[in-house]
């Protein structure tokens, strides 16, 4: 179960790093946080303007996987 959560969580991670470098973002990852059996968690932020971004494997029924400013607005740099 913990092999699935970290797939998860790489291929979240790959998608959000694509999704902000299009913004114009450059991504630096924190730590994953790993809550319970089936979610998994990390930070990531803008090393030029710290806009962030947030994955969430199991996100609550009425959340999303992969969240932030650094998805919705350009940096600033």
């Amino acid at each position: 179960m913990v092999n699935n959560r970290l797939e998860e969580l790489r291929r979240l991670r790959r998608e959000a790093t694509e999704s902000c470098k299009f913004r114009g973002h450059s991504i630096s990852w924190g730590y994953s946080h790993f809550d319970g059996s089936s979610r998994a968690q990390q930070c990531g932020e803008c090393i030029h303007c710290g806009k962030t971004v947030v994955i969430d494997t199991n996100p609550a029924p009425n959340g999303i996987m992969v969240g932030g400013s650094a998805l919705a607005i350009g940096c600033e740099d």
